[in-house]
């Protein structure tokens, strides 16, 4: 799969399409699933930026960030649902050749490789960790190869999975944290719905259905 076709500026709060992507006449679904993640983005990295300053993915493969003030818990265990995301994804392809792909990856984005990168389905994977942006975007998405896998994988000692437990943290951090916020709690019910919309098993029923219920 191609990426770096889009990209989002926070500086100056735009999304700049490549005029090589759309010289190859993308169908209109690809561009509506690439400017999906771009306006992703423009959500979660203001979002994040409020709270967290990242460094990167170090050459131990631990994720290195600076906190700005009181940092909400849910941002806190997200940091570290996502580190155990990324631990999981060394432990299968091994620290040297996941570090090599991010740097392929963050070469691409600080404008170093102009030309896009074609990643198969394992590198795939280690891009949506590659930076927590990607990790936010490629679960929203529904990237299916990704979600599937973090479906799979237990957060720690709980009996929830990553992507559980990234819904439940999602739902309370976005009614907390974002503009025109609601006050009341989530409820089992909407954490639940997200998951499954998330992990894509009841989409079809799910989109007819409103996710903002609560108790």
């Amino acid at each position: 799969e191609s990426v770096g076709n889009a990209h989002y500026s926070l500086s100056t709060n735009s999304i700049t399409v490549s005029q090589s992507y759309l010289d190859s006449n993308p169908t209109v679904k690809d561009l509506q699933k690439t400017l999906t993640e771009e306006v992703l983005h423009s959500i979660t990295m203001p979002m994040m930026k409020q709270y967290v300053s990242f460094k990167g993915i170090n050459d131990k493969g631990k994720l290195e960030y600076d906190k700005k003030g009181h940092v909400p818990s849910e941002i806190n265990i997200l940091l570290d649902v996502y580190q155990k995301a990324i631990d999981e994804v060394i432990k299968e392809q091994g620290l040297e050749k996941t570090l090599e792909i991010i740097n392929k990856i963050n070469n691409l984005k600080s404008g170093n490789t102009k030309n896009s990168l074609i990643l198969n389905s394992d590198e795939m994977i280690t891009y949506r960790i590659s930076d927590i942006d990607e990790f936010f975007a490629g679960i929203f998405l529904k990237d299916k190869p990704f979600a599937k896998k973090m479906a799979n994988i237990k957060y720690k000692s709980s009996t929830k999975s990553i992507l559980e437990k990234y819904a439940n943290l999602i739902a309370r951090l976005f009614y907390k944290i974002l503009p025109n916020k609601r006050t009341n709690t989530i409820s089992s019910e909407v954490t639940q719905q997200l998951y499954s919309l998330l992990k894509g098993d009841y989409a079809d029923k799910l989109e007819k259905q409103k996710l903002d219920r609560l108790e």
